[in-house]
């Protein structure tokens, strides 16, 4: 209890209750950092001491802390300072503070209520809880205050503050001895530093709401993802359930087709499965008959003046019911003149067969003694047999019974003696003595023949073989080959004679005589320091008889006639099968060191292990060239010794390329040999071919061999305009369209003149019609699809423009450099306005595919190369479908009168090009696609009407015309099912048939089934590169 000496205890009244502030309406701030209330700590001063009971604890009044509208400064100073909130004032007041009456053991000290103005009070008693707390007290003015006393003021603010047994004391108040100005600048700072605290509060309520916005973006996006996923999640699932539902409708539809198919065919099997046995019993009745009415018209009496000539009968089937005979006669027979003529054939037919029975039994007779005597003559040769053997065993000591030299006597039993004083094996006696008499003996060997002749070689005349001959007029040789050298050489060049490659190719006429211009047909051309010549006169070295095209071996060839001051690069081959016609390049050093002789030769080969026909064994050699240099060829001996290391040279390396296999000359026992060209060509390619060959051994790498560059490549070898049209004229193809073709060729202006329109995407129903020329065709691009060309609207019209017009075809000619400029292409191109629809072959069935094979527009086209060096057809290039073949000019048919003009024959509806009428089945076996080509009176002559639409170097002086250049498609892409026309033409056939077909059907390619235009041909892959 604190008590004040010399005073004593005022009674303590009720107060006047003082009304509460009203509610703030501003929302509670709430923050995270703490703050601290005043502590009711008292207050000591050196003037004023007050005693603290220490009696019994104090229980003081806790206030809650965090009290967001008290700022730290405040709050700091109500604990630790000295000074009350007043500013020192009412210290007497403050010091008249007595003490409460006890409650429930605890001891309530009253603290007098400071004297301070009003306003300074509102605002610092509203700036904390605890203030709010303290405004009962001081919200009456002085006068107010005065008027209570102390008593009443003390019992009061206890009946306050005293609740529940729990005594509270406000903290001292102390007195205030700051001046006036220091109180002002006190109350500024506060103020301040409530600003201050008020900006705190802000900012951490502005980092709270942050964090809590990025809080909630994380969470959001978080959720984003989960909803994106699920989403994602559903759409696959839907699109799987849709692909399943449309995968399973497909099966649907499809078993209703089987099951619909199956009820149309089941009740035909039976019948179907009756086919070969009714064509059996067919073919043997129709046979039967064919032969019975062949022997009826033999026998039929000659003295009547009419005559019946069975010429043909023509088995046509229909279905598999009956076969209809059709019989060709010269005359027309009556029924009645035939019935007698067969009447009088009856009555012959009656006394032939009693004669016949009459001569029967000793007919029979004869038999019986040739058989007997065909008994006699096998003892008799077995008796000879066995006197043969006992006369060998006779003279055994003279002779060796040729064991060691072959069989040649009785013991073979391919030998049959016929003379029976001279027996095989046995001595012969007189014999002629060396300058003493002479005797002589006429031996005949006789041979079974095979209607050929030894000249013919071998696989073809069976013939004596290494037989000498002294040329005695007593023997006499059959089909004998006579030899008087027996070497495997000599043989080899016999044998040659009927070989292909034995004789040299010509052209039919001469070539023609150019005009000057340029460095074309000048036998040699400048590479950069190295000039070349085209050698083509061979002097062959080593040959073998088997392997390689046609199972006829190869030949290999040394370069003859070369050129003075040129040396040789390699040795040439090809195969057996066709003709010699080849060449290889020979070069001269321009600059002194583009070509060196090589260091030594490797063997890369030797024959004599193949063990195969040959001119005894072949020495295959490859150059070793010197550091910096290349081998662009190989060399062939027929003896292990090295040739001479200046037999040919090597090449400086940056006069070459890089080369690979071109076509396959001969191969056998894991063996290939093929032609060289460069890996990269084209008309701005460097690459020169050089005519050489490599050797591809089995397991092994093939020797390191490099191909020729052009390091001078400005197209001066190439041939101007007027050596173009000479050129042409001389070479330019006929082409033999099919008897039966209906879809013709035209000139593209024709095609644009006859009504062809231009369609445009998003405008179909607007197409334009093109210019003759192709000017309002678009330029340049790319095959975007956007535009495409078609045939006229009107149906009459566009019939006729399908089927072409022959008499306005023209071929359009391109021009371009090819090898290094060492070789000049003409590309000619034909354009039809419709490809026909295919036709397949099944076994012995032919069968229209429908629709398959269509399309509006086709560009086909062949390609000449000719030599730079002689102006002289090499090669021809026939398109098919989507690839092509090279022809060597020896392989060509040439128009007959002595024409150079090659023939080519054009495939029924299809239009591809090959170089002999006949069929070509595009696919495996008896099935396929079929290429129908035959000579017929629709024949395109290139040379008659051409144009040339492109060169590919300065000099050609050519202007492109404006179709050349449209990049787009020649016709509609249109797609659709075929698979009604498979299956309409696969139900005509039977069982076997059905499955074949069926399998080729899965085999043609998906661009077949529909309809989609060409593009024109710039856009070939052939325009600017090699043939393919």
């Amino acid at each position: 209890m604190e008590t004040r000496t010399g005073q004593s205890t005022p009674a303590i009244t009720a107060p006047v209750p003082v009304p509460f502030p009203p509610p703030s309406t501003r929302r509670p701030r709430v923050r995270e950092v703490s703050s601290r209330f005043m502590s009711p700590v008292a207050s000591s001063s050196g003037h004023h001491q007050r005693s603290v009971s220490t009696q019994k604890p104090r229980r003081q009044l806790k206030l809650p802390e965090g009290d967001e509208n008290r700022p730290p400064e405040t709050a700091a100073r109500g604990q630790d300072s000295p000074f009350p909130l007043d500013g020192g004032k009412n210290n007497q007041r403050r010091n008249r503070s007595k003490p409460l009456r006890e409650e429930n053991g605890h001891t309530l000290t009253l603290l007098p209520s400071p004297s301070r103005s009003r306003s300074n009070q509102q605002r610092l008693l509203t700036s904390s809880a605890a203030a709010r707390l303290l405004r009962l007290f001081v919200s009456m003015d002085g006068e107010e205050e005065e008027k209570l006393n102390d008593d009443d003021t003390s019992s009061f603010r206890a009946s306050l503050l005293v609740k529940n047994g729990v005594g509270l004391s406000l903290p001292p108040v102390a007195p205030n001895l700051k001046s006036q100005g220091d109180i002002k600048r006190q109350k500024k700072v506060l103020g301040q530093q409530a600003d201050a605290h008020s900006l705190k509060l802000l900012h951490n309520r502005y980092l709270q709401w942050r964090f809590a916005n990025a809080n909630a973006d994380v969470i959001k996006q978080a959720h984003k993802a989960e909803a994106e996923r699920m989403f994602y999640s559903l759409g696959l699932k839907m699109s799987e359930l849709s692909h399943c539902v449309r995968k399973k409708r497909i099966e649907l539809q499809g078993l209703v087709r089987v099951k619909a198919l199956k009820e149309i065919v089941e009740p035909q099997v039976p019948l179907l499965e009756q086919w070969t046995t009714l064509e059996e019993e067919y073919s043997g009745a129709l046979s039967e008959t064919s032969e019975a009415l062949l022997n009826a018209s033999l026998r039929l009496p000659l003295d009547v003046d009419i005559k019946v000539y069975i010429v043909r009968i023509n088995i046509v089937p229909f279905c598999v019911s009956f076969a209809l005979i059709t019989f060709d006669s010269q005359y027309q027979v009556e029924t009645k003149e035939l019935g007698e003529v067969l009447a009088v054939a009856s009555k012959s037919m009656e006394g032939i067969v009693q004669n016949i029975g009459q001569f029967l039994p000793k007919t029979q007779e004869i038999e019986s003694l040739l058989s007997e005597l065909a008994i006699v003559s096998s003892r008799e040769k077995v008796s000879v047999e066995d006197c043969g053997v006992a006369l060998l065993k006779t003279h055994s000591s003279h002779s060796d019974a040729y064991q060691g030299t072959g069989c040649y006597n009785l013991l073979c039993s391919g030998f049959v003696q016929v003379n029976r004083e001279i027996a095989m094996g046995g001595s012969i006696s007189p014999l002629s003595g060396y300058g003493n008499s002479q005797y002589d003996i006429t031996i005949l060997i006789w041979k079974m023949g095979s209607g050929r002749f030894a000249e013919e070689g071998w696989g073809k005349a069976s013939y004596f073989k290494n037989t000498i001959s002294n040329q005695s007029p007593h023997l006499k040789m059959g089909n004998c080959l006579s030899i008087t050298d027996p070497s495997p050489e000599a043989v080899s060049e016999k044998i040659l004679k009927a070989l292909p490659v034995e004789t040299p190719f010509k052209f039919p006429s001469p070539l023609p005589t150019l005009p000057q211009g340029n460095g074309f047909a000048k036998r040699t051309i400048d590479l950069g320091g190295l000039e070349v010549s085209q050698v083509s006169t061979f002097n062959k070295v080593w040959s073998t008889y088997e392997g390689g095209p046609d199972n006829l071996g190869a030949t290999f060839f040394e370069p003859l006639s070369v050129p003075s001051g040129f040396s040789i690069l390699g040795y040439y081959a090809q195969p057996n099968n066709h003709q010699l016609f080849g060449w290889v390049l020979t070069a001269r050093d321009l600059s002194s060191d583009t070509l060196k002789s090589p260091l030594d030769y490797t063997l890369v080969a030797n024959t004599e292990s193949l063990k195969i026909k040959q001119d005894g064994p072949g020495y295959i050699w490859q150059p070793v060239p010197p550091d910096g240099y290349q081998a662009v060829g190989l060399l062939v001996t027929t003896t292990s010794q090295k040739p001479p290391l200046d037999k040919l040279r090597c090449v400086r390396s940056d006069l070459t390329e890089q080369c690979e296999a071109d076509t396959w000359i001969w191969g056998i026992n894991g063996v290939n040999v093929s032609n060289l060209r460069p890996n990269i060509r084209g008309t701005q390619a460097t690459g020169v071919c050089v005519g050489t060959f490599t050797w591809q051994p089995q397991n092994s790498s093939p020797p390191s061999l490099a191909c020729l560059k052009n390091t001078k490549l400005n197209f001066s070898t190439m041939p101007n305009g007027s050596q173009i049209g000479v050129l042409f004229n001389t070479y330019s193809p006929l082409i033999h369209l099919h008897p039966d073709e209906e879809y013709l060729p035209s000139s593209v202006n024709w095609y644009f003149s006859n009504g062809a329109l231009l369609y445009k995407q998003g405008q179909e129903s607007n197409p334009n019609p093109i210019e003759s020329n192709g000017a309002n065709l678009p330029q340049g691009g790319s095959n975007d699809g956007s535009y495409w060309l078609d045939l006229p609207r009107d149906k009459k019209a566009k019939e006729r423009v399908k089927k072409g017009d022959l008499r306005n075809t023209k071929a359009y000619l391109h021009i371009k450099p090819m090898l290094g400029a060492t070789f000049t292409d003409i590309a000619i191109w034909l354009f039809y306005p419709f490809n026909g629809p295919a036709r397949a072959k099944v076994k012995f069935i032919n069968l229209p595919l429908g629709r398959i094979g269509e399309h509006i527009g086709d560009w086909e086209h062949v390609t000449l190369r000719i030599s730079n060096f002689t102006g002289e057809l090499w090669r021809v290039f026939l398109s098919q479908h989507s690839g092509g073949v090279w022809l060597d000019a020896c392989d060509l048919e040439f128009q007959g009168g002595g024409s150079n003009k090659p023939v080519a024959y054009a495939s029924l509806h299809g239009h591809a090009m090959y170089a002999k009428p006949g069929l070509v089945l595009q696919g495996d076996g008896d099935v396929g696609i079929r290429n129908d080509t035959a000579k017929s009176k629709k024949v395109v002559d290139t040379g008659l009407g051409y144009e040339v639409v492109a060169a590919e170097y300065e000099g050609g002086g050519v202007v492109e015309p404006p179709w050349l250049n449209y990049y787009r498609k020649w016709g509609p892409k249109i797609d659709y099912s075929v698979d009604d026309d498979v299956k309409r033409v696969a139900r005509l056939l039977p069982g076997a048939l059905k499955k074949a077909f069926d399998n080729f059907a899965k085999k043609i390619p998906d661009e077949v089934y529909g309809e989609d235009g060409p593009t024109g041909p710039k856009l070939k892959g052939n325009w600017a590169g090699d043939e393919k």
